[in-house]
């Protein structure tokens, strides 16, 4: 995702080889944005063709000198190989380029403020997160939590103090905090009641 919106910045902002020698900017420009995107959708692809996300929002600023850029109301579509997409909307978020981290994935989306992560399946299943705060790992497919989140599914429902999501295969574990513990409900039509 770091590498899409660099790129939308590099085509938003091109810069000519004589730029190099204009002067600075002055000092109450130094925190603007180089560039934003309002109503945009960003799509990125897989080495193989396939199609790795969507990244859609009001509104998209990119600040270069700090690798980030901020999100108004984004919602994304995460795709996985063989399985539904997953689509995530907040209220508000950011991208992150990480390269203190060598093992770390390139980007990392924080997302805040009603966060939904959602998949349906082909089959009728389905798997709904309530939050309030998760950061997304989309080149490793990965999501975690560390606020209170409700997950619903098909079969159960499950409060707790926080999760950790595999998204390709989707596991999920969960943790409990100081608030929260975590609860399982089981949907009545999962019970086995057929006597043996």
């Amino acid at each position: 995702m770091g590498l899409a919106i660099a790129g939308f910045a590099a085509i938003a902002i091109y810069r000519d080889p004589a730029d190099d020698n204009r002067p600075a900017l002055p000092q109450e420009l130094a925190d603007e944005p180089e560039a934003y995107l309002e109503d945009g959708v960003i799509t990125q692809f897989r080495d193989d063709g396939s199609l790795h996300y969507r990244l859609g929002a009001d509104r998209v600023t990119h600040f270069e000198r700090d690798g980030r850029a901020t999100l108004s109301k984004p919602t994304l579509e995460l795709h996985v190989h063989d399985r539904q997409p997953w689509r995530l909307a907040s209220t508000s978020g950011e991208v992150h380029t990480v390269t203190e981290e060598p093992s770390a994935d390139e980007e990392r989306v924080e997302l805040r403020g009603n966060v939904t992560l959602a998949q349906d399946r082909a089959d009728g299943a389905f798997t709904r997160v309530r939050t309030e705060s998760l950061v997304l790992y989309p080149g490793q497919q990965r999501a975690r939590s560390d606020q209170s989140v409700m997950i619903e599914t098909d079969t159960v429902n499950v409060r707790a103090g926080g999760f950790e999501a595999d998204l390709a295969t989707g596991r999920m574990e969960f943790s409990s905090s100081t608030d929260q513990r975590v609860s399982f409900v089981v949907q009545p039509n999962q019970l086995n009641t057929a006597a043996p």
